[in-house]
C-alpha cells in the first residue's frame, strides 16, 4: 500500500491520501499471547483425570494447584471450551412409576378450582 522508497510521491503524502496516521506505518505490532491459555489447558488436563467434576470442584482444584481463580470465570471458561460435568443433574419433575397418581381435588367438574 504505502511505499517507502517511492519518488514522486512522500510518505507523509501517501498516508494523507490514504487516511491513515504516518505513526501507525512505523509501528509493528507485537504478538499478544492468550492470557487464559495456562487456565484453559490446567482446567482441560483435570477435567480428563476428573470428568465427573463441575465448576465448583474444579475450582477448588486449580486453587490447589496455586492458580487464584473465581468460580463464574471457570464457569464461562467451562462453557466456552463445551466442558459440562458428566454427574446427572437434579430429575425434580421426573415420576416414579409406582407411585400413584392422586386427583386434584380442590378442582371442580371442569378442572378448575371452585370459586368459595
Amino acid at each position: 500500500m504505502i511505499q517507502r522508497d517511492f519518488p514522486k510521491v512522500s510518505v507523509a503524502r501517501q498516508c494523507g491520501l490514504l487516511g491513515v496516521n504516518r505513526s501507525s506505518l512505523y509501528v509493528t505490532p507485537s504478538p499478544q499471547a492468550d492470557p487464559r491459555l495456562p487456565l484453559t489447558s490446567a482446567i482441560d488436563r483435570i477435567y480428563l483425570e476428573h470428568p465427573f467434576m463441575g465448576s465448583r470442584q474444579m475450582t477448588r482444584a486449580l486453587r490447589a494447584e496455586g492458580l487464584l481463580v473465581h468460580r463464574s470465570r471457570v464457569q464461562r471458561l467451562m462453557q466456552l471450551m463445551d466442558i459440562c460435568s458428566m454427574a446427572p443433574g437434579p430429575h425434580t419433575s421426573r415420576k416414579h412409576p409406582s407411585h400413584p397418581i392422586y386427583p386434584y381435588l380442590p378442582a371442580g367438574p371442569g378442572g378448575h378450582p371452585t370459586p368459595t
